[in-house]
């Protein structure tokens, strides 16, 4: 769905506000730039919230993670699917939310950005 007229959407685009990369290749790009360093802190207090222990994750633990996840709900569950969404709690470990659409597979978003997969 795009959002912006196609006068703004040149507009942003010939002054260089806008681009063609999605979040998905800005993050990837930071895996194979920084696949070691930190990109994910879980909040001080998840346990208290959660009951699980606070959590740092690299570019490439995140990277690894959000692909097993990828595969497993394409493997299980999008294919028995019609329409729905699921939204995934914030803390850490699913800072996004993902709408499962039958014929295109499903979009991942997060505050700023949307992805198909």
């Amino acid at each position: 769905m795009i959002l912006a007229s196609q006068e703004n959407i040149q507009k942003w685009t010939a002054s260089g506000a806008w681009g063609t990369k999605t979040f998905i290749d800005y993050f990837k790009g930071h895996v194979r730039k920084d696949p070691d360093k930190v990109c994910l802190v879980d909040p001080l207090n998840k346990e208290a919230l959660l009951g699980l222990k606070p959590e740092r994750l690299t570019y490439r633990e995140l990277d690894r993670a959000v692909d097993a996840v990828a595969e497993g709900l394409l493997a299980k569950v999008f294919r028995r699917m019609t329409s729905s969404w699921s939204s995934f709690p914030t803390a850490g470990n699913w800072p996004c939310s993902i709408w499962p659409s039958p014929g295109w597979g499903a979009h991942l978003s997060d505050a700023h950005a949307m992805a198909t997969f």
